[in-house]
């Protein structure tokens, strides 16, 4: 029997522990399904597009970002991937946050750290968040910081 710590076992502990610090420990509680337990994978790198960042891109003409479509991103549908790939808590992100125009990238950044903040605390056992920071605009990410 190995007692090394694998790449993969490593992660899963540095995200247990990045969340319990943040309060979103998991339940061990059985429930319907297994990614729900706390025992499924960590995802620390789940795309959400908050409906303030969706009006942005059409507010400046995009519905393209890294070359792919803005899909129609919804809570349900991203509950639903998380489970059938046995996700158990995922950490979201901003796919693309700078949109070219320093004033209308920091007005949308409050706007989709309220909805993150709202999604951690709807399923606190589900998601946590990174930030979304107005950069390159050193001031407006000082302030939204703040």
């Amino acid at each position: 029997m190995q007692n090394s710590l694998n790449r993969r076992s490593f992660l899963k502990l540095v995200s247990f522990f990045s969340m319990a610090t943040t309060g979103a420990i998991f339940s061990c509680k059985p429930k319907e399904n297994p990614a729900t337990l706390g025992l499924g994978r960590i995802d620390v790198h789940h795309h959400i597009l908050p409906p303030d960042y969706i009006a942005a891109m059409k507010r400046i003409g995009k519905n393209v970002v890294g070359g792919a479509t803005i899909p129609d991103w919804n809570i349900y549908n991203s509950l639903y991937v998380m489970d059938k790939n046995e996700i158990a808590a995922a950490i979201t992100s901003m796919p693309f946050v700078y949109l070219g125009d320093f004033p209308l990238t920091a007005d949308f950044a409050r706007p989709c750290n309220d909805f993150s903040a709202r999604l951690v605390s709807d399923h606190p056992k589900r998601f946590g968040s990174f930030a979304v920071l107005p950069l390159p605009d050193v001031e407006a990410s000082l302030r939204e910081l703040e």
